[in-house]
């Protein structure tokens, strides 16, 4: 009790303190709520408060204690009742309002003010002194309490953010008049203390506080919206990020109010991140990767798809993947894939498919169904690798296995399967097999006289002109 009186006796005779004592004890008991600020100190700060005012506000004494009665406003406020208000008391005369005022929870009341200057025996202003009633509590104004009041308590309990004002005054000083209470779950911590918003910025760390300042300061000078996306610290390994959107508001007295909506988008970053990453993971995929609605037409593709179709991103999308169809593969294939895809959600093998210079390529593909949260499949994944260097090359040594690789002739390998499958079939048909052997005479001086490459060349035109001699179903092998 002391530390309020004492303001209230600067300037006062000592006789008086019994006298002032005793009034303060008044005021604790009265049933409505008290508070006195002193007019000859910049931005009238509290200097008195009672115990009702902190039972109607929520704010301890020690919180009220030094700031604006101002702290009580919020979006909702009626901004025009409240010049009307200040203009009253700068001219002197008593003032009579109701507000819609903010607790320090958040809950919103219907706030009757009364307020009235006092003069010193010089007729100079020393104090204001203001009672407030909450209007719900009185019969007459109950139904647009009850109307009013609840629904917008209710429109700002159910916001995932919190709503808050903050002003910037004439000589630099920034306040936090509000914050809704939805601001200590996001914060994990109450936003304002008894110095203010100290509680706030030890959260940010200086870097982060010094970058706010600037966008705000900015934001200031050209009355432009506050948008901001900041980091706080947390004990949690994942950065905790939030959110601010204001608009600035010059209010008479020369100030800037920021009314706005602070938001956690932690989740949001997260999502970003994980996007950025699949985004750099689908971009840079070693295989071509195309992705499609349900109905097969194309929403996307990698680089790579583009690298072994020739097709660019803009002439596939919206396309389906049957341009790239080379003709090789009968309708029933396609069909048994669908079916495949519609009833296992997965699908893979090899295809042959045409690129745009008309050029075919076998691709090892694999489709994967991706399912919505009913169950359905919303999008088809396909991602695919160019195997035709691959193919040819086993097709070579296939080749290699089973033929002379001079003449391409059979090799001894593949005469004694087709002389196995000869004599079978023979045996079952009761005909006669014949077996010639051939040899080239002095072949060996044609290679010392001319060359082994001129002897090739006479290897590869007789085995030409005995292929050309027998009939289609005869072989011709070079041991």
């Amino acid at each position: 009790m002391n530390e309020q009186i004492n303001p209230l006796m600067h300037g006062m005779p000592a006789t008086m303190e019994p006298r002032l004592s005793i009034l303060a004890e008044a005021m604790e008991s009265l049933p409505y709520a008290v508070a006195i600020a002193d007019a000859r100190q910049t931005d009238a700060p509290i200097v008195y408060a009672n115990a009702a005012f902190s039972t109607l506000t929520g704010y301890p004494r020690d919180e009220l204690l030094g700031r604006n009665c101002r702290l009580l406003q919020g979006p909702c406020s009626d901004r025009t009742k409240v010049a009307e208000l200040r203009t009253a008391v700068a001219l002197g005369r008593e003032g009579q309002i109701t507000l819609l005022n903010y607790r320090k929870d958040g809950t919103l009341f219907w706030n009757r003010v009364r307020i009235k200057p006092l003069r010193d025996s010089t007729g100079q202003l020393t104090h204001y002194v203001s009672t407030h009633s909450d209007i719900a509590s009185d019969a007459a104004d109950h139904d647009a309490a009850t109307r009013k009041s609840p629904l917008l308590t209710k429109f700002a309990v159910q916001l995932p953010g919190a709503l808050f004002t903050l002003e910037q005054k004439t000589d630099g000083q920034i306040d936090c008049r509000f914050i809704g209470a939805q601001a200590h779950a996001i914060l994990g911590q109450s936003p304002l203390g008894p110095n203010g918003c100290e509680p706030l910025r030890a959260a940010l760390g200086e870097a982060e506080h010094s970058r706010l300042l600037s966008t705000l300061a900015s934001s200031a000078r050209d009355m432009s919206p506050w948008r901001q996306e900041f980091r706080i610290q947390s004990h949690e390994p994942e950065p905790h990020w939030l959110e601010i959107n204001a608009t600035p508001e010059s209010i008479g007295d020369g100030n800037i109010v920021w009314y706005g909506y602070l938001s956690d988008i932690t989740a949001r970053k997260r999502l970003e991140n994980e996007l950025r990453l699949a985004a750099s993971v689908f971009d840079n995929a070693q295989g071509a990767v195309v992705i499609t609605d349900a109905n097969g037409i194309v929403l996307e593709v990698n680089p790579i798809f583009s690298e072994v179709t020739g097709y660019s991103r803009d002439e596939i999308v919206g396309r389906t993947p049957a341009l790239l169809n080379s003709g090789r593969h009968s309708p029933s294939f396609y069909r048994e894939m669908w079916q495949a895809l519609q009833q296992a959600g997965y699908w893979r093998g090899e295809i042959w498919n045409k690129r745009k210079d008309g050029e075919l390529y076998a691709e090892l593909l694999t489709i994967t169904g991706v399912r919505d949260s009913a169950g359905q499949i919303s999008h088809y994944v396909g991602t695919f690798t160019d195997v035709t260097l691959l193919r040819e090359h086993q097709s070579r040594l296939r080749d290699l296995a089973y033929h002379d690789p001079l003449t391409h002739l059979p090799n001894r390998t593949l005469l004694q399967d087709r002389i196995s499958q000869a004599l079978a079939s023979a045996s079952r048909s009761g005909r006669r097999l014949a077996v010639c052997y051939l040899d080239l005479d002095n072949f060996k001086p044609i290679n010392d006289a001319l060359g082994h490459a001129c002897g090739d060349q006479l290897l590869i035109q007789v085995a030409a002109r005995l292929q050309g001699s027998l009939r289609e179903g005869d072989t011709v092998a070079r041991l």
